[in-house]
């Protein structure tokens, strides 16, 4: 399964979205993993990585 998150603006929430989305998905035990090829507008969440 593939999830392609996207908005029209920056700081919509898509970075939050995903981090959101890809806890969830490991705390059910799914192997998953997030990638930002392009980081624009507010950095503060760009740099957060989940373990």
């Amino acid at each position: 399964m593939s999830v392609f998150i996207t908005g029209t603006d920056p700081g919509v929430g898509k970075t939050v979205f995903t981090i959101w989305l890809l806890t969830g998905l490991r705390e059910k035990a799914l192997r998953c993993a997030g990638y930002k090829r392009i980081c624009c507008g507010h950095r503060h969440y760009a740099g957060r990585r989940m373990r």
